[in-house]
């Protein structure tokens, strides 16, 4: 619990369901692997293309630690699935979405504003009412999420929404709707998947034909390396994971990764195969090696749901397989958002 800690920021120590729940279980998983008594996993593809990202840092959890470094697959599936719900349920508890109002009508229509606001949204957490002139400086001293203005505010990274002064139905409609795209105070994008921000024109590779996989992810690791990307040791983690256990997650795609704490700079290195090599189980095409920093969990999330979501897209697959540069990718994944919609577009919401 302590290695998942440190790998995904996530407070697993705070769950007393998982304290619980894989006390029991490991206790039966140790016997199981002192006395060679195997256990087929009929779940273990579904959770591997469901979770990659949490089967990934289980995987990685385990290494070092010598009673678990070898469990099988089978068994840390399950393991799995401990730490995915608890993630869920830490997740469920997430902070209040941090937010200032923008009014320029006096105190007393921005102190009406801010109790009409939190008493139909709890979740939110007003932390000033101010000019639109005294925005700027606000905003570099506090940590905003969301401002809500009565006028439009330009040149700001941070959503905004236009509200009426008296916050009327429609505005409590168009908060609701841009709540629901909320993924822990951060948005997607449309059209700008996240993982286009990782995927660079030198880390992009066409029409490789390798022996084995081994070879393609060590030649992966060799790139992102000598372009100082990672440290050194990267290249050895991410092929001691591959031993492990082959990292195909369907659909013709292939998820290879190292040790988070060996990331120099963040970046996703694709190989786009010129015909689809034996991986495991699976036939692939397209290996994402994803070299992203400890500190950026919530992206390394967002890479993860993205890929997931091109090995359940045949047409996204086909398309990869087609582009011939990087500018080709880019539109790829372009579409795809637009298709898609992972997440509500940043400070745009339906009037």
């Amino acid at each position: 619990m302590e290695k998942m800690n440190r790998l995904t920021f996530l407070p697993f120590a705070d769950d007393e369901a998982l304290c619980h729940g894989l006390a029991v279980h490991m206790h039966a998983v140790r016997f199981r692997m002192k006395y060679g008594l195997p256990i087929t996993n009929p779940l273990l593809e579904n959770i591997k293309k469901m979770y990659p990202y949490m089967f990934s840092m289980v995987i990685l959890a385990m290494e070092g630690i010598d009673e678990i470094a070898n469990m099988p697959e089978d068994e840390a599936g399950y393991i799995v699935l401990h730490f995915q719900a608890s993630a869920e349920r830490l997740e469920n508890k997430r902070e209040k979405v941090k937010a200032c109002i923008v009014c320029h009508m006096g105190i007393g229509m921005s102190r009406l504003l801010e109790t009409k606001i939190t008493r139909q949204f709890p979740d939110i957490e007003i932390l000033g009412c101010l000019g639109k002139a005294e925005l700027p400086d606000f905003l570099k001293n506090h940590a905003i999420d969301l401002i809500l203005s009565i006028v439009p505010v330009e040149k700001t990274e941070i959503p905004c929404i236009v509200i009426s002064p008296l916050f009327e139905t429609r505005d409590g409609e168009k908060l609701k709707r841009l709540l629901a795209g909320w993924d822990k105070g951060k948005f997607f994008v449309a059209g700008k998947p996240v993982l286009a921000n990782f995927i660079r024109e030198d880390t992009v590779f066409f029409g490789w034909q390798k022996e084995h996989r081994y070879e393609v992810v060590e030649m992966l690791c060799m790139e992102l390396y000598r372009k100082g990307y990672v440290e050194k040791g990267f290249i050895a983690s991410a092929m001691q994971r591959e031993r492990k256990s082959a990292t195909a997650i369907g659909g013709g795609l292939a998820i290879p990764h190292g040790d988070p704490s060996m990331v120099l700079r963040s970046a996703v290195a694709l190989a786009v195969l010129r015909e689809p090599m034996e991986w495991g189980n699976e036939k692939v095409s397209l290996v994402f090696l994803l070299a992203i920093g400890s500190r950026e969990k919530d992206e390394a999330r967002g890479v993860m749901k993205e890929i997931a979501l091109i090995s359940e897209t045949p047409d996204a697959v086909k398309s990869f397989m087609e582009a011939r540069n990087y500018q080709d990718l880019l539109r790829v994944l372009k579409d795809l958002g637009k298709e898609k919609a992972f997440a509500s577009p940043l400070g745009t919401v339906p009037q």
